[in-house]
C-alpha cells in the first residue's frame, strides 16, 4: 500500500513491501506536481508487484524483458509471435549484456 506526502511544493509516494525472501523494502519517488500523479505512478508499480515482477530499477534488463514475455505474452500469442520475442530477447541480450535497468541511459537504446 502507498502513501502519499506532500514535499514543498510536490507530492512523493512510498511503497512498502516484502521481497520473496521476506525483507522488508520501501520504494519511493517524488517530484509530482499533483498528488493524482503521484497516484497513478503508485499504483502502476503495485499493479507490477502484484503481478510477480520484480519493481526495483536493480534488475538486470534482459532478465526483467525474458519475465515480462513469459508472464504477459507467451500464454496468448502464436508460436511465430513467441518465437519473434525470443528472438528479440537474444539481440537485447547480445547488446545489453548483464546491464541493470538503473545504468541504462536513453543514448543505449535509442
Amino acid at each position: 500500500m502507498a502513501s502519499f506526502e506532500k514535499r514543498g511544493k510536490t507530492w512523493r509516494y512510498v511503497i512498502s513491501y516484502k521481497d520473496d525472501l521476506g525483507q522488508n523494502k520501501r520504494i519511493q519517488k517524488g517530484g509530482f506536481n499533483t498528488k493524482r500523479e503521484a497516484q497513478m505512478h503508485a499504483n502502476d508499480l503495485e499493479y507490477n508487484l502484484k503481478r510477480g515482477y520484480d519493481i526495483s530499477n536493480d534488475v538486470i534488463f534482459v532478465e526483467y524483458f525474458k519475465q515480462w514475455y513469459e508472464i504477459n505474452k507467451k500464454p496468448h500469442v502464436s508460436y511465430s509471435t513467441l518465437k519473434r520475442y525470443i528472438s528479440a530477447y537474444n539481440y537485447l541480450k547480445e547488446y545489453f549484456n548483464n546491464k541493470r535497468i538503473k545504468d541504462i541511459k536513453q543514448s543505449d537504446y535509442q
